[in-house]
């Protein structure tokens, strides 16, 4: 089955009500940049199908599991040392972890910054 296909799938099958009250709070105030490029929207407005997708998958997480999850992927970045640079500059800087907050919004982390 293609990636397209699990995503349309996962679609129709309904959220339970706090997953679907968690999605629908990281997605109401997210809007796209005026013309900027979107991949989260659609032309039409719409968060895409894949998004909705991965996003739901996310929101399914009990709180404290998706906590959990975030603070091993923290602690795995810290200890093998994954770190990135920014171009031009000298020093490398550690790969941010952001998303383990408890106010942490996928929509918001991925939307490009002014």
């Amino acid at each position: 089955m293609t990636n397209e296909r699990q995503a349309l799938r996962r679609i129709e099958e309904p959220l339970d009500t706090a997953a679907a009250k968690r999605l629908s709070g990281w997605l109401r105030d997210y809007r796209p940049l005026p013309g900027v490029p979107d991949e989260l929207i659609g032309r039409d407005g719409r968060p895409r199908d894949y998004w909705l997708s991965y996003l739901g998958g996310l929101a399914e997480f009990p709180p404290g599991e998706f906590e959990n999850r975030f603070s091993l992927a923290t602690r795995h970045i810290r200890d093998t040392g994954v770190s990135y640079r920014i171009y031009g500059e000298e020093n490398e800087r550690s790969w941010p972890t952001s998303m383990a907050t408890p106010n942490w919004s996928p929509a918001e982390t991925c939307r490009p910054r002014r």
